[in-house]
């Protein structure tokens, strides 16, 4: 179970073949990008609150959102963030403009799998991360009728506390929660040991 979560956290992975051609609200972070190289985590969608209100350290981020529906920031982005490419294509129907096959480009991924695996291999044979994946804290987030908030520092244990539930980074700086009925795909087996 705590391997299928640390999955979801993004630590010691790159993204799988599956996850490379989704678009960035549906894409998760990952310790490694596409190339096997370390990556930054994308900053945060939605109005930081400091520790002291305004000021401070960036302890939650709060951003407005339908409470219902399976995208329930698609409207949100394109209305408040101006965000044009989550736009359906049919304007109220249809997939969004930027999960087309029109998007589907492989021209830049001239590097093998194997290749790209074996790289993020070799950089977590050296890393002393454990503690990071264990007791790092996570993100948990509550959504209170249209307004959703994340706290970016809740501790190792209380995620999952009262209405919180413990959420998952995407690439475009959004948080969801994580759904962990859902299998985790394997193809890109977490930890250092991944395959040559």
């Amino acid at each position: 179970m705590e391997q299928n979560l640390n999955w979801h956290r993004g630590y010691d992975r790159r993204p799988t073949e599956e996850e490379e051609d989704l678009p960035p609200d549906k894409r998760p972070w990952t310790e490694y990008d596409m190339m096997g190289n370390k990556q930054d985590r994308p900053p945060y969608k939605g109005l930081p609150c400091g520790t002291f209100c305004c000021w401070g350290s960036t302890c939650c981020v709060c951003e407005c959102q339908w409470c219902c529906g399976e995208d329930n920031d698609q409207c949100c982005d394109v209305i408040c963030l101006g965000r044009c490419e989550r736009m359906p294509v049919c304007i109220c129907c249809g997939p969004q403009c930027d999960d087309t096959d029109c998007c589907d480009c492989d021209c830049c991924r001239c590097c093998s799998q194997p290749g790209r695996s074996a790289k993020v291999g070799w950089q977590e044979c050296c890393s002393m991360d454990c503690c990071e994946k264990c007791c790092a804290p996570r993100y948990a987030g509550c959504q209170f009728i249209c307004l959703h908030i994340t706290c970016i520092g809740c501790p190792a244990g209380c995620e999952n506390c009262l209405c919180c539930k413990e959420e998952q980074l995407r690439m475009d700086g959004d948080c969801v929660p994580i759904r962990c009925n859902q299998p985790a795909s394997m193809d890109n087996t977490p930890g250092p040991a991944v395959s040559v």
